[in-house]
């Protein structure tokens, strides 16, 4: 009496995942996949929802939603909460709360981030994300400056220089403390 064998099958890895490309997510979300109030930002081929905009992290975007367009105005094109592309990596498309490009290189409509010169993130419930993912993408793309003002600790990380993955140079600014742009030395903004 022969004995029927089952076919064997490779087993999946427990981590088998897929990562969601830019293009792929500009489809779905253009497919109407994602429910229309559902706001997501593409990060390393995952998909975050972004946290409701809530006190303190309101008040920071009203202050510098003031501040960036009177002070920069003439010499860069300020804009809040758009995609930035990213040449190396086509898992991600981050969304800063704010991207500073100076006039003569802003190339648009979609943002290059070989054209930032300074993108600023708000971070009340995201500066884990802010700093662990969102920081070493923007120094491995070569963004000059970045600031992440620290809501919970009422102030102002400044990362400049990037090499790698990283930024080279951090400065901390407490409120009353204005700082000039890298790349607008002549122009302090008061970011609190």
């Amino acid at each position: 009496m022969t004995q029927a064998h089952a076919p064997s099958y490779p087993q999946p890895s427990v981590d088998l995942r897929h990562r969601i490309t830019v293009v792929e997510f500009t489809r779905m979300f253009e497919s109407g996949v994602f429910p229309d109030r559902l706001r997501l930002e593409l990060l390393d081929g995952e998909l975050f929802e972004m946290n409701p905009m809530l006190e303190p992290h309101m008040g920071a975007m009203w202050n510098l939603s003031d501040e960036l367009p009177a002070k920069l105005g003439k010499v860069a094109r300020v804009g809040s909460q758009l995609p930035i592309d990213v040449i190396d990596d086509v898992y991600s498309a981050p969304e800063p709360d704010f991207v500073i490009i100076a006039r003569e290189r802003y190339t648009g409509p979609r943002i290059q981030a070989s054209e930032v010169s300074l993108l600023i993130e708000v971070s009340a419930s995201s500066l884990e994300k802010d700093r662990g993912r969102k920081l070493p993408l923007y120094a491995r793309n070569g963004v000059l400056e970045v600031w992440i003002i620290n809501t919970d600790e009422n102030q102002l990380e400044v990362y400049r220089k990037p090499s790698g993955q990283q930024y080279l140079e951090r400065t901390i600014h407490l409120p009353g403390e204005e700082v000039a742009p890298l790349e607008f030395p002549e122009i302090s903004i008061r970011w609190w």
